[in-house]
């Protein structure tokens, strides 16, 4: 695992929107796991390497109502026919860069 910043493994879920492509509608993800640099989610559509990305994840009072852009970096198909989205954060604001390592410690502390 050659990442920059650790993730934390977790059963969250949430959803998420193409801002490119304002017609798809919103999407329930399953939350695999998160970190400062990015995230990974399970969901039953196709999606595409390069996709843009706009996450809320339920459950997490540091990020109620918060969107998280993120693009998709890789992409697995699952023996269930649902996908897993390796997905990078993209351009934080430095607020939401603050909530969002909040919820990572959080997690990773249990406190969640």
């Amino acid at each position: 695992d050659n990442r920059a910043n650790t993730r934390v493994e977790t059963r969250l879920e949430g959803d998420f929107t193409l801002p490119d492509r304002p017609g798809v509608p919103l999407e329930r993800c399953a939350v695999k796991n998160i970190g400062m640099g990015g995230v990974c989610i399970g969901a039953q559509a196709r999606r595409d390497v390069g996709d843009r990305l706009m996450l809320r994840v339920d459950g997490l009072l540091e990020l109620e109502d918060t969107l998280l852009p993120c693009q998709v970096l890789r992409i697995d198909l699952r023996r269930s026919g649902s996908f897993e989205y390796g997905c990078r954060f993209l351009d934080l604001e430095e607020q939401v860069e603050r909530r969002l390592f909040r919820a990572v410690y959080a997690l990773y502390h249990g406190l969640y």
